[in-house]
């Protein structure tokens, strides 16, 4: 994981002392990609079944997501994390394995500006969906430059 991705916890928890609600050690962060049928079809059912929580990111152009919109609704009022995946799930195609990325989705030839520009109107429509102004975002294919700018 690049240094410059993220905060190590040991380095978080010598800022400030945290304390897990209900004496718990740690957490579990149960994530889904995508917006795909079988996550509204089994994982929903299975993590309301243990009353668990999960963060679905959400890709905003994928045809479940629009054919399904009622049933994402009511997985964020049943406290699931509706989380922004971009609205296009663009990758990059030179990255290795990414043979599969068409053209009109490499994020080799989108600029950063325009991806931002994308992310913020991802963010929109997710609050149109469930409410919520603050939200995760997930990097497709963990890739971190839009035409070779970060």
């Amino acid at each position: 994981m690049p240094a410059h991705c993220c905060r190590s916890v040991a380095g978080a928890a010598t800022a400030r002392a945290f304390n897990w609600p209900g004496g718990a050690k740690a957490a579990i962060n149960l994530t889904y990609d995508d917006a795909i049928d079988s996550q509204l079809d089994h994982a929903l059912p299975a993590l309301n079944k243990y009353g668990l929580k999960g963060t679905f990111n959400l890709v905003l152009s994928s045809q479940p997501l629009a054919r399904r919109m009622d049933e994402w609704r009511r997985a964020a009022e049943q406290g699931h994390e509706l989380a922004n995946h971009t609205l296009f799930h663009q990758c990059s195609h030179s990255a290795p394995g990414h043979e599969w990325v068409t053209a009109d989705n490499d994020l080799d030839h989108i600029s950063a500006t325009a991806l931002a520009a994308q992310i913020r109107l991802a963010n929109v429509m997710l609050h149109a969906i469930d409410g919520r102004s603050e939200r995760t975002f997930a990097l497709p294919c963990g890739d971190l430059l839009a035409a070779g700018t970060p």
